[in-house]
């Protein structure tokens, strides 16, 4: 290989990962999916950034660089774990009683039906009161 095609190589690379985090960043649901490539990609990437600098084969500009990957991995692997999902609220969160109610299946003798949907000018609604069949 000729130290051109390597570096265009390490380009693609860097845009893929770029890409990557910017798909991330858009599709704002957990990326657990991205993780295994990104850990092997910043795994390898240390190790031989590590050799080139005990070796002094690399400026600090590239390091930074790499630094900024690192940061990328780091939020991706934070949003990846299921208890920093924004869309659902954590498990030991005690939870205000929902609108309409809260079901006590220990007090019921029969079960009560659903509430019944009423429609006001084209949006839906809960009805509160609810109807025992006869």
């Amino acid at each position: 290989s000729t130290p051109g095609h390597l570096w265009h190589e390490s380009a693609a690379w860097n845009v893929a990962v770029g890409a990557g985090f910017m798909w991330i960043a858009l599709l704002r649901a957990r990326p657990a999916g991205a993780l295994p490539m990104l850990t092997a990609f910043l795994g390898f990437l240390g190790l031989v950034s590590v050799q080139d600098l005990v070796a002094d084969r690399v400026d600090g500009v590239r390091l930074f660089s790499h630094g900024l990957i690192l940061v990328g991995y780091l939020i991706t692997l934070a949003l990846s774990r299921p208890g920093l999902d924004p869309g659902r609220p954590p498990a030991d969160v005690d939870r205000p009683e929902r609108r309409g109610g809260t079901a006590r299946l220990d007090e019921a003798d029969e079960p009560s039906p659903p509430p019944r949907l009423r429609l006001i000018r084209g949006e839906a609604s809960v009805s509160p009161t609810r109807h025992r069949a006869a």
